[in-house]
């Protein structure tokens, strides 16, 4: 993988899960990396949903390989915060294909 196409540093973060002091479930995001990457817009689209506008956008990111990426507990920050859908591995253990999705709700 040429490092000159992954112009952009995104961060990788992990959820952690808890319980309060009250006994409710509690939700933190930790870095898990800082990663060099590549931004590949896939799609997008607009929709009225409860009376909100909500916009989903689909984008691909390419990363250098790593093994503790996954789609359940992980997301990627860039100048947005997008969930991690699905992953594809490129050549063996090369590189990772991020497929996140964005929801903003305006």
């Amino acid at each position: 993988m040429r490092a000159g196409k992954l112009d952009r540093s995104v961060t990788l973060q992990v959820v952690t899960r808890t319980v309060d002091a009250s006994g409710g479930p509690t939700e933190s995001w930790a870095t898990l990396a800082s990663v060099r990457a590549q931004r590949l817009p896939r799609a997008g689209s607009e929709a009225f949903s409860a009376d909100q506008l909500s916009s989903v956008a689909d984008v691909l990111y390419r990363i250098r390989w790593r093994s503790d990426v996954g789609t359940a507990n992980n997301r990627l920050v860039d100048t947005d915060t997008y969930d991690i859908v699905a992953m594809d591995e490129e050549g063996r253990r090369r590189g990772l294909l991020l497929y996140c999705k964005m929801r903003r709700t305006a």
